[in-house]
């Protein structure tokens, strides 16, 4: 089974989505990180030019970082892990929204394409 989980889904980075006050993100790392790089860890997200760099504010095993993300706008963004300067993994995506706003406009896009009749 690959990183990316067993349909393709991304299982680095839970949850995929954050509303916009922020909140605890868990990053999974694929190899363990040993214990002597673990105050040199640092969890990027950036959308566009904006990158906020955050420390992990727990470590488990060397391979889960628990971060806190701060409020940030509506959005897509990439987070990236890094030890200094180079990054470990690739960046995974991270969306950051108004989830019952999201969740509504797509029952309606739903809605509007079960009414839809096919000739």
């Amino acid at each position: 089974m690959t990183a990316w989980g067993r349909f393709g889904e991304n299982k680095q980075l839970e949850p995929k989505w954050l509303r916009q006050e922020g909140g605890p993100v868990t990053v999974r790392l694929r190899k363990e990180l040993a214990q002597e790089h673990w105050g040199q860890v640092q969890v990027k997200v950036t959308k566009g030019a904006t990158c906020h760099c955050l420390p992990p504010t727990a470590v488990r095993k060397g391979k889960k970082l628990m971060i806190t993300v701060p409020p940030l706008e509506k959005g897509d963004y990439d987070v990236t892990v890094c030890v200094g300067t180079k990054p470990l993994q690739g960046c995974f995506p991270l969306e950051v929204g108004d989830t019952a706003a999201d969740d509504d406009s797509a029952s309606g896009d739903l809605m509007q394409l079960g009414n839809m009749k096919c000739t």
